[in-house]
C-alpha cells in the first residue's frame, strides 16, 4: 500500500499490546481504503457501519456460529449472547463510519472490550460514546509517494506534467489523487484530452474541480489559474 507503511506497523504495534484505536482524517485521505487493506492482509473482521448488530452478526460469521432461527430477526441481546462464549479468541474488529456508533452501540463494545476484542475504528469526526485507547491522524502523502500512486493509477498516460499536475491538485490526498486519475483516464479515452498536446493536458486541469475540506490550504493552486 503506497505511503501508508509506518501507519500500518503502528497499527500491527497496538494491536499486539490489545489497544484499540482510531484513525482519523477528512475525507478522501484514505481511512476506508487503511482499513480493507488490513481486512485484506490478516484475519480481522471488517463492519462497513459502526452499529450494533453489524458487528455482532460480523462476529457470528467471523466464528461460524450456528444459528437456530433467521439472524435478521434476532435481537441484538441474542445476538450478543451468542458471541459471548467465543471472545476467548480475542478478534479484532475493524470499524468502518465510527462516528455513526450510538450510545447503546458504545455499551456493547465496551462489554466486547473487556472480554479483549480489539476495535480500529475510522472517522472523520471525535467519536463520544466509546473510549478508544489511541488516536492515529493521517496526513496527505509525502511528495514522492503522491507521485507513484499518481503514476501507477495513471499508468500509459503518466507523462512528467500529468503527475505534476496531479499531485500539486490533489494536495497530496490519495482520494482525490484517484479521482483526478480516473477523470484523466476516462477524458483520455474521449479525445477530450490529449496528453501530448501541453494546452488541452492545463484546459482538463483547469475545468475540474475536485472537493476540499474547507481546512484544506489550496493556494498550491495558483498555477492551474495563471497559465492560460
Amino acid at each position: 500500500m503506497i505511503g501508508r507503511s509506518e501507519e500500518i506497523d503502528l497499527i500491527k504495534d497496538y494491536v499486539e499490546r490489545r489497544q484499540s484505536l482510531i484513525i482519523t482524517g477528512r475525507k478522501g485521505i484514505g481511512k476506508t481504503t487503511l482499513l480493507r487493506y488490513i481486512a485484506d492482509n490478516s484475519s480481522a473482521v471488517y463492519v462497513e457501519f459502526a452499529t450494533t448488530k453489524p458487528i455482532l452478526e460480523a462476529l457470528i460469521e467471523y466464528f461460524e456460529i450456528p444459528l437456530e432461527k433467521n439472524i435478521k430477526y434476532m435481537t441484538s441481546k441474542e445476538l450478543l449472547d451468542l458471541v459471548r462464549p467465543y471472545l476467548k479468541k480475542s478478534p479484532v474488529i475493524l470499524l468502518d463510519e465510527a462516528d455513526s456508533i450510538s450510545k447503546y452501540c458504545g455499551r456493547v463494545l465496551d462489554k466486547l472490550a473487556e472480554k479483549g476484542v480489539v476495535f480500529i475504528g475510522a472517522s472523520e469526526k471525535k467519536v463520544w460514546n466509546f473510549r478508544f485507547k489511541k488516536e492515529l491522524e493521517l496526513k496527505p502523502l509525502k511528495e514522492e509517494e503522491a507521485r507513484e500512486l499518481a503514476e501507477t493509477l495513471l499508468g500509459r498516460i503518466a507523462t512528467p506534467l500529468i503527475v505534476d499536475l496531479t499531485v500539486t491538485k490533489s494536495l497530496r490526498v490519495p482520494g482525490k489523487i484517484k479521482e483526478i486519475c480516473e477523470d484523466a483516464t476516462a477524458y483520455q479515452k474521449t479525445t477530450d484530452l490529449n496528453i501530448l498536446q501541453t494546452k488541452s493536458v492545463f484546459d482538463f486541469f483547469k475545468n475540474i474541480r475536485p472537493e476540499f475540506p474547507e481546512r484544506f490550504n489550496v493556494l498550491p493552486l495558483w498555477m492551474l489559474f495563471v497559465i492560460g
